[in-house]
């Protein structure tokens, strides 16, 4: 028993068991200090000052049990075990130093002895026990002082919590009783805030139940509102308490210092909700379900005057007209031709077949104003606080609301502040730019106004031309629509849009009338360019093959039936026809005498000692052909799934063999790798041949370009041939 070490797992089994009873006095103590708590909450009778004055009480109790251990343990306990463990020692000491002597009386003395020593060590181990029991007593009411005080942080934070839910709902109360008050409707005030609180004070008495006791029947029914809300609230807010918990386990009223802070306005809607459901499921018969019916309130505060109810009627019918102003001229105007539909809804409680009986009183007053019984429409009981009038205006387009065209303007201008900011970026110049007005990248909606003719016949032309092509920005790594021009320094490439349809938009853009008038001028410069019978036939088979790009994009909205398809082949025709295009009956693509000369088909030719079959002449004419065909059309410009469409036709046509034909195809589709310098010497080529420059000055360029750049003279010839070929 006694304490060796101050460890206490080497103290004996007494102690140990000790020890144990401590821990579980500890334990035991910590619940019911909660417990009590808990219960005091939970009580409204009691509540949170009463629990104040348990936190209190019981820390005081708690300090003079302390007092008490503490003086009774240094006062009485350990000075009566060191005066027991003496009277042992003395003991021992005088039975050793007597044991060997002799006596009549020896027996006697040692019997004395022995009780003497037995008394000591009795007295010393009750002493040590009390000593002891008091010392664990201490510790456990050392850990309960602690632990009273965590629960008197809880109360302090749940005061304040409650305080802060009391202001907040105080404050959202405050401003719908004043919007209330102030409410007007065509100058008739309808509430005022004295009368609302004596309609919820109706509605909690009536929920009081039978009366008793000294408490007001408000009393009661506020208490069991209360008990019944908060035991539902709690329920409905323990997934915000805890995520993973006991199926029986629900959250306790003080458990609201726990939720973590962003699951508070979470709490918060859930308290409001369940209050909404008591007003909602209020007595049929409480004042809050009479007077605050709309049907019920109007004739009330109009004081059943038949006119003053007609009246108001009427403003509020006015009233709830669509705020739209429709342009007359639109709506009349060639483009226009639109005739506006109008639905008008009237909404209440129960609808025509109401069965409210203020609601049937109103049904007359109100289809005298909109004229029909079937614009009459039900609310359901949860609304019956409102009468909703609904007017709607359909079947026009958004260009017939007055001021669309200003608006255009302004986008517009908008629209050309943004192309030059990011050209002038683009050149490397420090440019911001405008306040942007999408709210995401690409508009979802283009124009409500339908685009310009002429722009549109313009872009269709210059798409169809190669004027305005599809390539990748290599700065922004985005496909763009743009076209080259020509510079002082050289040939520059003019981003116009991302796609076509919003090049058409772009190009209406008054910043961007000079990019119009270059590309109208480039257009033009190829229809004059083409003043032979070889040429006009060339642009003929490149306007025929954008359309036939156009069927295979269109494919699947319906290909050449589409209307996008018909509206861009009208205009194509209106072109051939107008610069009269089509040469040939048959509309082949072009070949030249000399090619026509070279596939004649010959019996059979002769040659040095040997003879060369006709069928094998005539496929190797058909190859040439086959390849000058492809080298022509590829030197238009025309894009890949174009040209593949049109390689495929010509190769059913002359009957040759598809692998070798998409071999031959698949050269100028998948050219072989190229040195930087020898593409740049492409593109600047290719450049030059968009403007038509005579040949012996483009030979002249050509070979000016080569030795600047160093490439050999016979490559730079192999690559200048295909583009005058």
């Amino acid at each position: 028993m006694r304490e060796l070490s101050p460890d206490e797992r080497a103290h004996g089994d007494f102690l140990q068991k000790m020890y144990d009873n401590r821990n579980r006095i500890i334990q035991q103590g910590r619940n019911a200090l909660e417990t009590e708590l808990y219960s005091i909450i939970r009580d409204r009778n009691r509540g949170t000052k009463f629990a104040d004055a348990f936190i209190a009480t019981v820390g005081q109790l708690l300090v003079n049990a302390a007092e008490k251990f503490r003086r009774e343990s240094e006062k009485t306990w350990q000075p009566n075990e060191i005066n027991r463990q003496r009277q042992y020692e003395g003991t021992l000491q005088q039975i050793n130093q007597y044991k060997n002597s002799y006596g009549a009386t020896k027996q006697s003395e040692m019997e004395r002895y022995g009780e003497d020593a037995l008394s000591g060590i009795e007295g010393s181990a009750v002493a040590l026990i009390q000593r002891k029991s008091r010392a664990l007593g201490l510790e456990v009411i050392a850990r309960l002082q602690e632990h009273l005080e965590r629960l008197g942080q809880r109360l302090a934070r749940f005061n304040q919590k409650l305080r802060q839910l009391r202001d907040d709902f105080k404050q959202a109360a405050d401003r719908e009783a004043e919007s209330a008050d102030v409410l007007k409707i065509n100058g008739v005030k309808l509430y005022n805030r004295e009368e609302l609180n004596l309609l919820y004070q109706d509605a909690i008495e009536r929920l009081a139940g039978a009366a008793t006791g000294s408490q007001s029947r408000y009393e009661l029914g506020l208490n069991q509102i209360c008990s019944t809300m908060t035991e539902d609230v709690l329920k409905n807010a323990s997934p915000l308490w805890k995520q993973t918990r006991q199926a029986d386990e629900v959250m306790q009223l003080l458990d609201i210092t726990q939720l973590p802070d962003v699951n508070y306005g979470d709490f918060k809607e859930k308290m409001a909700e369940r209050t909404r459901l008591v007003l909602q499921q209020a007595p049929e018969e409480s004042r809050l379900k009479r007077e605050l019916a709309a049907c019920d309130r109007l004739f009330k505060v109009l004081q059943n005057d038949p006119e003053a109810i007609r009246s108001n009627i009427r403003i509020v019918y006015q009233k709830s007209q669509p705020l739209i102003l429709l342009s007359q001229a639109v709506l009349m105007g060639g483009d226009g031709g639109f005739t506006p539909a109008f639905n008008t809804k009237v909404a209440l409680v129960g609808g025509r077949n109401t069965s409210d009986p203020a609601a049937l009183k109103l049904l007359p007053f109100l289809q005298e104003r909109v004229g029909s019984a079937d614009a009459l429409t039900p609310l359901g009981e949860q609304e019956r606080h409102r009468i909703v009038f609904v007017q709607e205006m359909g079947g026009f387009s958004l260009r017939c609301i007055s001021g669309m065209r200003e608006l255009q303007q302004s986008y517009q201008d908008w629209k050309g502040q943004a192309i030059e900011a990011k050209r002038a970026k683009l050149r490397g110049e420090s440019r911001d730019l405008p306040i942007p007005v999408h709210i995401q990248k690409e508009p979802p909606f283009w124009d409500v106004f339908p685009e310009d003719p002429e722009v549109f016949r313009l872009v269709l032309q210059s798409r169809a031309l190669g004027v305005l092509r599809l390539e990748e920005n290599r700065s922004t790594q985005e496909k763009v629509i743009r076209y080259t021009r020509k510079t002082v320094t050289g040939m520059e490439n003019v981003d116009i849009a991302a796609s076509s349809e919003e090049a058409v938009q772009v190009l209406e853009v008054l910043a961007c009338r000079p990019d119009r008038e270059e590309i109208q001028k480039q257009v033009a410069a190829k229809f004059s360019a083409a003043d032979q019978p070889e040429a006009k036939q060339a642009l003929y088979d490149q306007l025929m093959t954008y359309l036939k790009q156009r069927e295979a994009e269109l494919e699947k909205l319906g290909g050449a039936d589409s209307p996008d398809y018909k509206r861009e082949a009208t205009i194509i025709q209106d072109v051939i026809k107008y610069h009269k295009l089509k040469i040939r009956e048959d509309s082949e693509p072009l070949v030249t005498p000399k090619q026509q000369a070279e596939t004649q088909p010959h019996p059979a030719e002769r040659h040095i000692g040997f003879e060369i079959d006709s069928s094998e002449s005539s496929s190797q004419a058909k190859h040439e052909e086959y390849q000058q065909y492809l080298t022509q059309l590829w030197n238009l410009n025309v894009p890949p799934e174009a040209f593949v469409t049109a390689a495929q036709a010509k190769a059913s046509e002359l009957k040759l063999d598809r692998q070798q034909a998409e071999a031959i195809w698949n050269k100028f589709i998948n050219p072989p790798l190229i040195s930087p310098e020898e593409a740049e010497y492409e593109q600047y080529l290719s450049q030059l041949s968009s403007f038509n420059v005579p040949k012996d000055a483009f030979i002249t360029s050509a070979t000016a370009k080569a030795a600047e750049l160093g490439i050999d003279s016979p490559k730079a010839k192999a690559i200048w041939n295909k583009f005058i070929l």
